[in-house]
């Protein structure tokens, strides 16, 4: 996998932002992501996406969080916040960050003057699309010293890790949406020209209505990570590869 520019990075997490806003995609992302007794716990149609910054009071800097939405439980007046992190390389502060994020969204979204259990739970999700072989940490007990002390680290602040491999959700509502969505990440490290032809072949199964604005998104997003980004001799294999396919589907490059 090639390295990440931070230029790239800020692409991969921009076009993260936007695909993960689409309301379809987010609950089977979730889905996939979540233990199915938390998911069926969940008023999916309350959804509500909110601010990603977080005005810090003690800092000179404020926080901006890739996606965060608030969801009611059914048959209650409480809610959760779903926190969800896209990471493109491995961050070893990763806890510390979802610590940070999570504490703020409690004091910005809690009410302080109830009594008894007034804060939101927040479920914290990182999606991971670098590198297999590199870790990444998620507990803080794997980046903090003075282990020996407890048998668990005082402070938790473990949260859900979520690869590509993950959302392979075949057979699932919008299976093969999620599963592009995944892949098209991972392709975007590391450039392929059949990779790319095997994806745009099943990007063009997505039909329905509701589908367009998923498609145009990735599509233009493939084109720039991916297809402006192949060596001449890739760019000339994805071509014949076209080519071979057009008595068959008549498909198009993203650039055309």
């Amino acid at each position: 996998m090639n390295a990440i520019t931070h230029q790239d990075s800020q692409m991969h997490d921009k076009n993260f932002r936007y695909l993960i806003r689409i309301g379809w995609l987010m609950k089977s992302f979730l889905w996939a992501c979540l233990p199915k007794r938390v998911y069926k716990m969940l008023d999916m149609d309350s959804l509500q996406i909110l601010d990603g910054q977080l005005i810090t009071q003690h800092s000179h800097r404020n926080l901006n969080t890739d996606f965060a939405c608030r969801i009611n439980l059914k048959n209650s007046e409480e809610f959760v916040i779903l926190l969800i992190e896209h990471q493109s390389s491995a961050d070893k502060k990763m806890p510390a960050r979802i610590l940070q994020y999570s504490a703020e969204l409690i004091k910005q979204y809690g009410d302080g003057n109830q009594s008894g259990r007034s804060y939101p739970l927040i479920i914290p999700i990182v999606f991971y699309t670098g590198k297999y072989n590199d870790q990444l940490p998620t507990t803080m007990d794997e980046i903090t010293f003075g282990e020996n002390l407890y048998d668990r680290n005082p402070i938790n602040a473990e949260f859900h890790l979520v690869t590509p491999k993950d959302l392979n959700c075949s057979g699932v509502e919008n299976g093969l949406a999620l599963s592009l969505f995944a892949q098209s990440f991972v392709l975007a490290q590391n450039p392929d020209a059949k990779k790319l032809f095997i994806i745009m072949k099943q990007l063009d199964q997505l039909k329905d209505k509701k589908s367009i604005e998923f498609r145009a998104k990735l599509e233009d997003y493939l084109f720039r990570q991916v297809e402006c980004k192949l060596s001449e001799h890739d760019s000339a294999v994805l071509e014949k590869l076209i080519i071979a396919s057009k008595g068959e589907h008549n498909m198009p490059t993203f650039a055309q």
